[in-house]
């Protein structure tokens, strides 16, 4: 039986990722991910065995290839739908280091893929009923968003620095901003070990701030 920290968080990740975002993506046209999807169309088996021969194929075919396919599946004309019924089960990430790995994966690999898709929405809405204008639009918010994520999240550990220590606002944006420059230049350097190592640490002090910011809130 999975138990432990990571597992609940990413109990909770998962249910809000199906009741949220997956079922406002069937709203507005279809799912852009099923785990596991499989489909036996020349067309998209085809495109889907092509080898990677440039960096960013290697994010986009060999980071997320349960993402790739349902990428392929969309721009051939094919639907995949959101079910509230169904049941999922899958062996998650127990330690940080694995669930570190998979989200570094993840992260590009979806990215890559929005981006090949909005680059082809209009051949793909022609193609594919489900794929369309509000759908696109949705999606490009829905990426804009995850491109200004880092930038919204120093600036809200940034105001619980105000808000917390009384800090002066143009000390507390430098010493949001710091700690996430100095680990992007250390990860261009360290290993990948040493970079997850790194990373835990951070996660345990910005879990204690954020934890503090709540508690000082309520």
């Amino acid at each position: 039986m999975l138990e432990g920290p990571m597992v609940w968080y990413q109990k909770f990740e998962y249910a809000v990722g199906h009741w949220l975002q997956k079922t406002a993506e069937h709203v507005f046209g279809c799912v852009l991910l099923f785990r596991g999807a499989a489909l036996m169309d020349d067309n998209v088996m085809k495109r889907y065995t092509t080898k990677a021969t440039e960096a960013s194929h290697y994010v986009q075919y060999d980071q997320g290839e349960d993402r790739w396919l349902c990428t392929l599946m969309l721009q051939q004309g094919w639907r995949v739908e959101y079910n509230a019924a169904s049941d999922a089960y899958t062996n998650a990430p127990q330690d940080f280091k694995e669930f570190y790995n998979q989200r570094r994966r993840w992260g590009p690999s979806t990215m890559a893929n929005t981006i090949d898709l909005l680059g082809s929405g209009e051949l793909t809405s022609q193609r594919n009923s489900s794929i369309s204008k509000p759908y696109i639009l949705y999606q490009i918010i829905s990426m804009a968003a995850s491109i200004l994520g880092p930038a919204t999240v120093c600036l809200m550990i940034s105001g619980s620095f105000v808000f917390i220590f009384n800090m002066d606002e143009n000390f507390a944006l430098a010493l949001a901003i710091a700690p996430p420059t100095v680990y992007l230049i250390l990860c261009f350097k360290l290993k990948s070990d040493t970079q997850i190592t790194i990373a835990a640490i951070m996660s345990i002090f910005y879990a204690f701030l954020m934890a503090g910011t709540i508690l000082s809130i309520i």
